[in-house]
């Protein structure tokens, strides 16, 4: 399998490279793509630019010496808003057996995603246990319980909201470097 993995990475933290690790661990024989959205309909702004948000990534990868794991730009170069049903079409015509990943804070919300049935239809959703959240398959996905998997991993207390509240403990030493060295998210060394 071919998993992809959205989301802003805005910037990316231990909480994604949870389910990167645990994902890699509990599929060993699949690969995955992190696909960091240009603007998620979900989001008024960015804090980092595409471009800095791409070489976070990239900087999480090798920090983690994750081979089975790249980045994509496709929904970085469109320069508009990210639909994850158009990236699943994309993917879909070279990756039959494409899934999709999403935290379990998504899978409270997945039926306000643009075409979240047809995305269900498309690929398997496997949902991520996240701190904070319960997961419980909401009533409106109910007839799509067969293509939800929920993932057993454990749970990585961090997020961006966090780190932009000041805890910088949620980064990678690289990555958190590199916002340092490129005065990103107006955070200082202290």
């Amino acid at each position: 399998m071919i998993a992809i993995f959205g989301g802003s990475f805005d910037p990316p933290h231990k909480g994604h490279l949870g389910v990167v690790l645990s994902f890699c661990e509990s599929y060993p024989d699949s690969k995955l793509i992190l696909v960091p959205a240009y603007l998620s309909p979900f989001k008024k702004e960015k804090g980092a630019s595409s471009g800095h948000i791409l070489k976070m990534l990239e900087l999480l990868i090798q920090e983690n010496q994750l081979d089975r794991v790249s980045i994509s730009d496709i929904e970085i170069n469109q320069e508009k808003l990210s639909y994850t049903i158009d990236t699943i079409y994309e993917y879909k015509k070279k990756h039959p057996d494409l899934g999709l990943i999403i935290g379990a804070d998504n899978l409270e919300n997945f039926s306000s995603w643009k075409d979240y049935e047809k995305i269900l239809e498309q690929v398997p959703l496997i949902v991520f246990q996240r701190e904070g959240f319960t997961i419980q398959i909401p009533e409106e996905l109910d007839k799509f319980r067969t293509r939800i998997k929920i993932h057993k991993n454990k749970k990585v207390l961090a997020s961006s909201t966090e780190f932009k509240n000041g805890n910088k403990e949620v980064l990678t030493k690289k990555v958190q470097d590199y916002i340092l060295e490129n005065n990103l998210y107006n955070i200082s060394e202290e």
